[in-house]
């Protein structure tokens, strides 16, 4: 870690790259951020680094703008991966209570979940994460916390999400050429999750949509605990290439088109409604003055419906397709463009919102948007791990147990 009270993560996107930096605040339980930048991403493909070196120099430039915004060295950061490489699992292990008077223990839970944790795998995947859904004792269901409990039997259901051990060990390898220590990889969907939901969300069940640029990752909720994670290969950037083909112009004049005039409901737009091409594009002489805002929105629109078809038959997979309550949460910078939440609606046949990061203090303007929920995340997923490590009180030399408590109280503070 950088120092007492102080954090750092790094979401590497495949257009750009962001760092974030907070304190937990002398004498209060309230993270302020204390810097936060962004660079453009070089390197990546579909989440999945294609050239090792230019990624590197993208994180040690991120890093090094905001080591000078804050005056701190980043020495250790939790870092996002993505790509369509996750596989996710639902997965059950088996222990007898250890202790004589069937007591429930903190290392009984240690067990039962190593004991899920014992499946299949091929030699190029690893296990990236496992999260606990619930518990069962002597056969009695739903349990979330069954420690201080009675039983002779406990289960563990969780869910494990697995992912390429070559693309891990290649991000890792960049990472620490750029210098700082690794705390955690952190699926980049399940980072974002954790800032645009509520526990009563999760409850209820939900999917959060996160729609990057080159990527649209899919985390659904059931009973308040991950029930399944994926990653889409397709993302805003295909739409902007699908408006450079149409119109036959470049891909920076495309993404401007689709910035300031973009629509995801073809219906919605009248059709002498025009875009004036001439203006966006002066160095093309032979560009049309104007063109149908309308048609924009037909090709904008069908690679919205493609991406949310590939969602919805995900859903069908698991057998959720139209059941998840709380509906849909939309999130990442391709979930700001308008019209989008009405044909989500449309396509999935779910309530549909567009999701934000939870308010934090301090350098907060870049931060109030769709497009940082997973940098945010991943923040809050780290603060979350390090309540949970018996290590922590190591890590901040003395005040642990006050530092502790703040954090938990902190986490506490977001969740209704």
């Amino acid at each position: 870690m950088k120092g007492q009270n102080s954090f750092s993560a790094i979401d590497i996107g495949s257009s750009k790259i962001r760092v974030i930096s907070a304190k937990l605040e002398e004498g209060s339980d309230q993270l302020k951020i204390t810097g936060y930048t962004e660079v453009p991403s070089f390197g990546m493909r579909k989440g999945i680094i294609v050239d090792a070196t230019e990624i590197t120099n993208a994180i040690a430039k991120a890093i090094e703008e905001n080591e000078r915004t804050t005056g701190e060295p980043i020495e250790s950061v939790w870092a996002s991966v993505d790509g369509a490489h996750f596989e996710s699992e639902n997965s059950k292990g088996v222990i007898a209570v250890s202790r004589a008077d069937n007591e429930i223990s903190e290392e009984d839970l240690i067990r039962v979940e190593e004991a899920a944790q014992a499946i299949s795998l091929s030699n190029n995947r690893e296990i990236l994460h496992v999260t606990p859904r619930s518990y069962i004792i002597d056969g009695q269901e739903g349990i979330k916390d069954p420690v201080g409990m009675v039983g002779i039997r406990l289960e563990a259901e969780t869910n494990i999400i697995t992912a390429s051990s070559p693309i891990l060990k290649n991000l890792t390898k960049c990472l620490e050429q750029a210098n700082p220590e690794i705390e955690e990889l952190i699926a980049a969907p399940l980072a974002a999750s954790l800032t645009v939901l509520t526990q009563r969300q999760k409850e209820l069940g939900t999917i959060v949509i996160d729609i990057g640029s080159a990527t649209t990752g899919i985390v659904v909720y059931v009973e308040g605990e991950i029930f399944y994670l994926t990653v889409i290969p397709i993302g805003s950037s295909h739409i902007t290439n699908d408006i450079a083909i149409a119109l036959k112009t470049s891909v920076e004049i495309a993404e401007k088109i689709k910035l300031e005039y973009g629509f995801a409901s073809s219906n919605e737009i009248d059709k002498k409604e025009k875009i004036p091409l001439g203006q966006l594009d002066p160095k093309n002489s032979e560009a049309e003055e104007e063109i149908s805002r309308k048609e924009v929105a037909k090709v904008i629109e069908a690679r919205i419906r493609e991406i949310l078809g590939l969602v919805q038959k995900e859903l069908k997979k698991i057998g959720y397709a139209g059941q998840l309550p709380a509906g849909v949460i939309l999130t990442g910078g391709g979930s700001k463009l308008p019209g989008l939440v009405d044909i989500t609606k449309d396509e999935l046949g779910l309530p549909a919102q567009v999701g934000f990061p939870i308010e934090l203090k301090g350098v907060v303007d870049q931060l109030d948007d769709p497009s940082a929920a997973t940098v945010i995340g991943l923040l809050i997923y780290g603060i979350k791990s390090l309540g949970s490590r018996h290590e922590f009180r190591e890590k901040f030399k003395g005040g642990g147990e006050g530092i502790l408590a703040r954090i938990k109280d902190w986490f506490r503070s977001f969740l209704p």
